[in-house]
């Protein structure tokens, strides 16, 4: 038996380098494609910008409701025992949509991505994140403080994975986000209604709309690209219930709308993206 066992090693031995070395260089091939396609930093000569604004489309939605059972003193001093969703935020007046991140989806060289002289914070205010949607640099840090005098626990995960308790209240956490992509933020805590994003990116054409729903981008190398505008999703799908309390809600796939722009030199491009009851 150990002579056919050895035997049978013996034949595989050249397959096996074979697949080894096969393996090497699809490993090779990938990391070079990779590399080809990774962000440079060159002087943009004769820049341009995109401009626009994610718009509302439609009967604007009544804001859902989300249950508060826990820590309702603090989470809702005045007496009530429920939270707006923070998820779908549309203005009456001009019917742009809040918290909205915009950004090229296949730039490849351009500005320099700068790190912000303080680093971006993560509140915690009445049981609510503030804010609720942000952008952090790739490799740049997050501050997590939490102003209430109760337990918090933030779990993230996504591009970056973390579980932090916060058992009081003003005490700041600092945190290194390396990897590029999305980071949602909940909190374990009881607090179901708690949720956030995190866009960490490896490049500075990024911008979250304001309050009607705005977005810029400068200092944009001239030529034809692809615009994306990510949206989280408002529509609740699931809920799950303990002892008659909803534990977690569970919402709707995020909705990222796509368009193609040309940006001119030293010129101006505008951009507007309709979102509606119906967008997927």
């Amino acid at each position: 038996m150990k002579k056919i066992f050895i035997l049978l090693f013996q034949r595989m031995i050249p397959g096996l380098c074979l697949f080894i070395l096969c393996l090497g260089l699809v490993t090779a091939e990938h990391q070079s494609t990779a590399g080809s396609t990774k962000y440079q930093v060159i002087e943009v000569l004769e820049g341009g910008e995109i401009v626009g604004q994610v718009k509302w489309v439609g009967a604007i939605l009544e804001v859902k409701q989300l249950q508060v059972r826990k820590n309702v003193e603090i989470c809702c001093p005045s007496d009530q025992t429920s939270k707006p969703s923070p998820r779908l935020m549309v203005s009456s007046k001009t019917r742009g949509v809040k918290n909205t991140v915009v950004y090229l989806a296949n730039i490849s060289q351009g500005k320099k991505l700068e790190m912000p002289k303080e680093n971006p914070r993560l509140d915690q205010i009445q049981c609510v994140y503030n804010p609720h949607v942000l952008i952090v640099p790739a490799r740049g840090s997050i501050d997590l403080v939490s102003r209430d005098e109760i337990l918090h626990n933030i779990h993230m995960f996504g591009a970056a994975s973390y579980n932090l308790a916060f058992p009081l209240a003003n005490k700041v956490i600092t945190k290194r986000l390396r990897k590029p992509g999305v980071v949602k933020v909940v909190c374990d805590a009881g607090h179901s209604w708690m949720s956030a994003h995190i866009h960490v990116v490896s490049h500075p054409y990024y911008s979250n709309t304001d309050e009607n729903g705005n977005f810029k981008l400068t200092s944009v190398p001239p030529g034809t690209y692809e615009l994306h505008a990510w949206h989280e999703g408002w529509n609740i799908v699931k809920t799950e219930e303990k002892d008659g309390v909803v534990s977690s809600y569970n919402f709707s796939e995020p909705i990222i709308l796509k368009k193609e722009v040309t940006v001119p030199k030293s010129g101006k491009v505008n951009a507007v993206f309709e979102l509606s009851s119906s967008s997927k």
